[in-house]
């Protein structure tokens, strides 16, 4: 007996307090109970579980294999067939939403065919045209005889400025910022916060998905959102509702792979008790090992050389020994004194001591050689992974 198909009948389009400014209104529930109908695999994450009623900014970080940006995809799909809503997916580069890196964009969606089991058989395929994306229906000679309005648009933070002035999107209800940790460019934070605001203008219930493949508790992103301080006790598989001090919700989530298939494969390839590994196994927060020395009799150079990253302050000394020769200390440091005569930062310049990235001149130059050459040496391994963070993120602006 042919098994019957599966369908999501559309629903009437209502708009959020009757005003088709603040965009349409949907049940999170009936897409949750479709989204339980479409996918049936259990080893990807389930975006069921995501608190969408109640939020607005929704943060998930993994290993790359949860499927967590397919499965929000197809979230996104049914509530476009069933609403009529849209999806805005955002990274930070026009290059990156180049058609040569997105074509291959919906394949799992079709390879399992839910746009045929989605809408009933109407369409059958997705259709990439410029920086859209829509619904289509092929002919016996896979030629488009029928096609969707838009379901998706490509944007790139970089063009927010162009946008200003040309998009506009009243039916859009999730934005899926991809792998917002992979890279941080100089106030990408407001221009991204700029481009959303292009994308939300009076709408009232548009989703911030943002989500990464990496594990570092110090992306600078949390500083920018100000959960920093929030985030640092979740583990693998935690999830939190966190409401900043002016109101905005968001849900994090810091998603492990407990599925047997990935165990295994942890155990037979990387079952090392490596902490840099956690991004590849599915761990905690990723804190690599860092050198550390025990604090000798030393000449101290100087001790008034601070670093500013993700809210936290880091102390350098320079110091020098005959065993050791010319080296650096690094340790947390609770304010930074009045003495400073140096503080590296990739945020606001705010007088003649701040030096932004790495700085310039023969003593900074010097010092940076000294990281170079292994010559830092730090209280804790956390205080390691915020160095490493900011120099990561310093030589890519």
């Amino acid at each position: 007996m042919k098994e019957k198909a599966l369908t999501f009948p559309k629903e009437e389009v209502e708009y959020i307090d009757n005003d088709p400014n603040k965009g349409i209104k949907v049940n999170w529930d009936l897409l949750r109970k479709y989204y339980k109908k479409l996918v049936k695999a259990k080893n990807i994450y389930n975006p069921c579980k995501i608190p969408f009623e109640h939020i607005r900014y929704c943060i998930l970080m993994s290993t790359r294999k949860t499927g967590k940006t397919n499965t929000l995809l197809t979230m996104g799909l049914i509530s476009a067939w069933v609403y009529g809503t849209m999806i805005a997916y955002v990274r930070q580069t026009e290059e990156m939403i180049d058609y040569r890196n997105i074509k291959s964009f919906f394949d799992v969606q079709l390879a399992n065919n839910y746009v045929s089991i989605i809408t009933g058989g109407e369409y059958s395929g997705i259709q990439i045209k410029g920086d859209y994306a829509a619904f289509v229906h092929y002919d016996d000679k896979m030629k488009v005889d029928k096609r969707s309005a838009p379901i998706m648009v490509f944007l790139s933070i970089s063009k927010q400025l162009s946008y200003k002035s040309t998009l506009n999107l009243p039916r859009c209800n999730m934005v899926l910022f991809d792998e917002f940790a992979g890279q941080y460019g100089y106030n990408e934070y407001v221009e991204f916060n700029q481009l959303l605001s292009t994308i939300i203008r009076d709408k009232t219930e548009v989703m911030i998905c943002m989500l990464a493949n990496s594990i570092s508790l110090y992306n600078p992103y949390f500083k920018e959102l100000t959960i920093a301080k929030d985030i640092k006790n979740l583990k693998q598989n935690d999830s939190a509702i966190i409401k900043t001090r002016k109101g905005t919700s968001l849900y994090i989530e810091l998603i492990g792979d407990a599925s047997p298939e990935r165990q295994e494969l942890n155990t037979l390839y990387f079952g090392f008790d490596n902490p840099k590994l956690s991004a590849i196994t599915g761990g905690d927060w990723a804190v690599a090992e860092y050198p550390h020395i025990e604090r000798e009799d030393r000449s101290i150079i100087t001790k008034s050389i601070y670093l500013l990253y993700s809210d936290q302050i880091v102390q350098f000394e320079l110091v020098n020994n005959e065993k050791m020769g010319i080296h650096v200390l690094v340790h947390a440091a609770s304010k930074i004194s009045e003495k400073s005569l140096l503080i590296f930062t990739i945020s606001d310049i705010l007088d003649l001591r701040y030096k932004f990235a790495f700085g310039s001149g023969k003593f900074c130059k010097l010092l940076w050689r000294l990281y170079d050459d292994h010559k830092f040496f730090y209280s804790d391994n956390e205080i390691g992974d915020i160095v490493e963070q900011y120099v990561n993120t310093a030589s890519k602006l």
